[in-house]
């Protein structure tokens, strides 16, 4: 018999709030380099947690030897810090990150545009058996034109008081300011049926034709509803799909239907983005997806440079009604997060919605 140890896998759920707690940090780091008129925050961070190399990453400027992902110590650890995981664990209340997770996750790292081919219907046809000695017919599969995701910009700028960044609870508070601020964004542009342009990717729900609820209410329309949302998707995706749907929906499904649904392995996230009465059907070898490999955070508490406290902020030269103030006035420092990300679906028949449910 062996004695050697058996290895302890990694808790992905335990990588993921490793990850949100360095960027939490990391925006403490800066914010109070920029309170200390420090322009080391990478100093503040390894005073404050010495061990948290991820942290000291997000903060780092200046120019450094490359990175080699198989060096323990270095990048090796900072190679599983991805947008995607962090945006995963702010809040319960988003699932965007989460159903985005079970796709498939591509990374920009510089790259303009990433083009994806379609998904195809599967046949019966295209493999055969053959008798030995006879020859293999070659088919050509049939794909279609799929999705091209381009790099859109999601952005936020909130304010951090002094006293909220001194705060012995400040990791706390610095996350909830951060679950607020793009959890909810991100799961009302991921379920809308708004088109995408040249500012935002496209919702999961544009171009989708909802299929008609069925009447009469009760366990019986649940399971019409259900039946014909897979039955839309899996010609598609077979049974790797996941639902998604408003949190009382959720929970109703999950107390009648938990049994079939746990072992048929099928997800149903809640987010409250998704109107009330909807269910959201999606094929996951549909859906696509690309982030930046790490979040560009900066703070900033300038005297010249007034912060437009609005949620729409006006363009440069047209301020109107909209209230400015100094964060050096109001001893705050604004921090500013940006990523780039995009999502699509390489098949429009790989999302499937009924509205207006009678159960």
């Amino acid at each position: 018999m062996s004695t050697r140890p058996i290895p302890l896998r990694l808790d992905p759920d335990a990588a993921r709030e490793r990850d949100i707690q360095s960027a939490v940090r990391a925006v403490l780091g800066l914010a109070r380099a920029t309170f200390e008129n420090d322009r080391d925050a990478r100093r503040i961070v390894t005073a404050c947690w010495p061990d948290d190399r991820k942290a000291r990453q997000l903060v780092t400027r200046a120019a450094s030897a490359p990175a080699m992902t198989t060096v323990a110590g270095w990048a090796q650890e900072l190679a599983i810090t991805r947008v995607e995981a962090l945006l995963a664990t702010f809040g319960p209340a988003s699932c965007g990150a989460a159903l985005l997770q079970k796709g498939t996750v591509l990374e920009f790292a510089g790259a303009n545009k990433i083009s994806i081919p379609g998904i195809s219907t599967a046949a019966a046809s295209f493999t055969s058996f053959v008798s030995q000695a006879s020859p293999i017919p070659v088919r050509q599969f049939t794909t279609g034109a799929g999705v091209t995701l381009d790099p859109r910009k999601l952005a936020t700028i909130f304010v951090l008081t002094f006293e909220m960044v001194s705060s012995s609870n400040a990791e706390q508070l610095v996350r909830l300011v951060m679950a607020e601020c793009l959890s909810a964004a991100l799961d009302a542009a991921l379920f809308s049926n708004t088109a995408g342009d040249t500012t935002r990717p496209p919702g999961l729900l544009y171009g989708v034709t909802p299929i008609t609820a069925a009447t009469g209410g009760g366990s019986a329309a649940m399971l019409t509803d259900i039946s014909k949302l897979v039955g839309a998707v899996s010609a598609t995706c077979g049974m790797d799909i996941a639902f998604v749907t408003d949190p009382g929906t959720a929970v109703k499904v999950a107390l009648a239907a938990a049994p079939g649904f746990d072992l048929l392995g099928l997800p149903v996230l809640a987010s409250n983005a998704v109107t009330v009465g909807t269910v959201i059907c999606i094929g996951l070898p549909a859906l696509v997806s690309a982030f930046d490999p790490a979040p560009r955070i900066d703070a900033s508490r300038d005297v010249e440079a007034p912060v437009a406290m609005d949620t729409i902020p006006p363009s440069d030269g047209s301020i109107g009604s909209v209230v400015l103030k100094s964060s050096y006035q109001i001893d705050a420092v604004s921090v500013r997060y940006i990523a780039d990300v995009a999502w699509g679906v390489r098949t429009t028949s790989a999302i499937a919605v009924v509205n207006g449910i009678t159960w």
